[in-house]
């Protein structure tokens, strides 16, 4: 008896956490830190932007690209900068309603949170437009939203590296598509 009780307790630590509703007060604070990252978009605040990514996914990319992440912070500030003064970005929402939340500990002990947020916007660059949907990525570590947007499988793969616990993880694909 004692032989099946560590079994299937070993099995049950195996299985991934249930999701759950988000709390009152998670939704309020992830719809603010939405709130604030998109407005960021708006006004094309590049530090704001890159601010917002998740400082796992920075040191990953950091520890990739040989450079500190502070360095890393100012060289996709200033690549952002770029990128944003030649689109506009309008129509910028996501949808937190009915969103899930997820309960993971990293390795070193560090508790996340994270739920996938629909997230829609347009943007003009070059005189064309287009509208886009994509999945978004929300984790909390600590009291801080960060985001990551999943266009693919490379930011998937990037992504399970800095959070082994979404490797098996799926996010609706991106779509773009011609707006008027």
């Amino acid at each position: 008896m004692l032989r099946f009780t560590a079994i299937a307790a070993a099995l049950l630590l195996a299985l991934p956490a249930a999701a759950r509703p988000l709390e009152t007060a998670e939704a309020k604070t992830l719809d603010q830190a939405l709130s604030a990252y998109l407005a960021a978009i708006e006004k094309g605040d590049a530090t704001r932007i890159v601010g917002a990514i998740p400082p796992r996914i920075l040191a990953l990319f950091a520890a990739q690209s040989g450079m500190d992440v502070q360095k890393l912070e100012q060289t996709l500030a200033e690549q952002t900068r770029g990128l944003m003064a030649q689109s506009v970005f309008s129509d910028l929402s996501t949808d937190t309603a009915g969103a899930d939340a997820n309960d993971e500990t990293l390795g070193d002990g560090t508790a996340v949170t994270w739920t996938v947020v629909p997230a829609r916007f347009v943007v003009e660059t070059g005189g064309k437009k287009t509208r886009n949907e994509q999945a978004m990525l929300a984790l909390r570590e600590g009291t801080s939203w960060y985001f990551i947007r999943i266009e693919g499988a490379a930011q998937s793969q990037m992504v399970s590296l800095a959070y082994p616990f979404l490797a098996d993880a799926s996010f609706p694909a991106a779509t773009t598509a011609p707006a008027e």
